[in-house]
């Protein structure tokens, strides 16, 4: 060191250059990761749309009984349903937007592992969703909600679906397969056991099994009613009818929790100084459709009843907030009805009935204020044999009561083969 001073000093100036260097290109590293490439996570709202769910939080031994809403943050968790149903709403919390919901069907268990969204704007990045589910139908709802992509992955025992287009899809998983449907938009589909991806376009389905073979792609269920997502008016194939007395029910299309809706307005709030007798508002659609050549058919709806001033459909138990009916000719040339009510309030004060004279099953009784799909399963199976439909004549729902505020998403007739 003593003789070759400049040497030691050019080696001390240059590794202090490179340590410079070297935590500059860090901090640069830190702040462009930070700005384009950091995530944070979005708002898990799950919610009992009928009956009580379970939920099963990390780290806990003991599921938790959810029998309204919970705003969840701890990731991952696990929710399940028995006769009941739920629905999970992710929203961007700096907007309040939401941006998808999950819809978990009686009898389905799912877990969710992440669910994210870039920290900034400057990030181009999608909302990220990654789920896993074992058994039970699942609903994916990505909404047209936001400019920003949503990407929705759920994994299971069969495969991995990959979702990123606006629209409405449905996986149905058993122990031996998986099946696909995509009603609106477009999904990508990994079979593992046979090392493909297949894309499942609008309105086909696919079917996943531990198999080799390549999945098919084929035609999903018709929906043999027109206009039922009700993308376009409602006076498109729908005709509106309002049996009330004074003041009239509306019926209205708005965009209402990220999604395109037909509204039955009748509420309190439009007339908050009068006391609201009877009323029925709807919508009707003539079908004239002869089914007999199918071997599935079933009556699908999804709806959102906001407000109900009636316990539960009142005293004759014909008055719901939501009523679907559907008119028939059976193989016997009767004329039948197939009629089915859903209520959220419940006075158990008031001894109400819960069916109507025409009804063959009692009324469901759904949470207010939340998404609710419902289900007739296959009617040629579920009506008596000497029900069976042959010739659908009209589809008919509508809300009935005193003061009430019903959204309605979709209204769906699948038949199938």
């Amino acid at each position: 060191m003593r003789e070759n001073p400049e040497r030691v000093a050019w080696r001390v100036l240059l590794s202090a250059f490179a340590v410079f260097l070297l935590l500059c290109g860090t901090s640069i590293y830190i702040v462009q990761w930070y700005l384009f490439d950091s995530e944070i996570n979005i708002g898990v709202d799950l919610m009992a749309a009928r009956g009580t769910i379970s939920m099963m939080l990390p780290n806990s031994e003991e599921p938790i009984a959810v029998s309204d809403r919970r705003l969840e943050q701890s990731l991952p968790f696990e929710v399940s349903t028995d006769t009941s149903q739920a629905a999970l709403r992710f929203t961007d919390l700096r907007t309040g937007q939401p941006v998808a919901y999950i819809v978990l069907l009686h009898d389905s268990t799912v877990t969710l592992h992440n669910a994210t969204a870039p920290r900034f704007r400057l990030n181009n990045a999608p909302y990220r969703i990654n789920l896993e589910s074992d058994s039970g139908r699942v609903e994916v709802h990505i909404l047209d909600n936001t400019r920003r992509d949503v990407e929705v992955t759920l994994t299971t025992p069969h495969s991995t679906t990959t979702i990123s287009d606006v629209g409405h899809y449905v996986i149905d998983t058993t122990d031996e397969r998986t099946r696909v449907t995509t009603k609106r938009g477009l999904a990508y589909v990994y079979a593992p056991s046979s090392h493909s991806i297949v894309e499942v376009p609008e309105n086909h389905r696919t079917q996943v099994t531990r198999s080799s073979e390549l999945p098919a792609i084929v035609p999903a269920e018709s929906n043999l009613l027109v206009n039922g997502d009700f993308l376009s008016p409602f006076t498109e194939g729908w005709t509106f009818y309002d049996d009330s007395v004074l003041p009239a029910g509306a019926a209205l299309n708005l965009r209402f929790g990220g999604r395109d809706v037909v509204v039955f307005d009748r509420s309190q709030e439009r007339w908050p100084n009068l006391t609201l007798d009877h009323g029925e508002t709807g919508l009707v659609q003539t079908v004239n459709q002869d089914v007999r050549d199918y071997s599935y058919l079933e009556l699908r709806g999804t709806f959102y009843v906001d407000e109900q001033s009636l316990s539960t459909c009142g005293q004759l138990g014909s008055e719901c907030p939501m009523m679907m009916r559907m008119t028939y000719i059976d193989e016997q040339g009767v004329e039948r009805e197939y009629i089915q009510g859903f209520y959220a309030y419940h006075d158990p004060s008031l001894d109400y009935p819960l069916t109507c004279d025409s009804c063959r099953a009692e009324h469901e009784r759904i949470s207010l204020q939340s998404w609710y799909t419902f289900r007739s399963g296959n009617l040629l199976t579920v009506l008596p044999a000497e029900q069976k439909p042959a010739i659908i004549q009209q589809v008919r729902f509508y809300a009935s009561g005193h003061a009430y505020r019903v959204y309605v998403s979709e209204i769906e007739l699948l038949a199938g083969r």
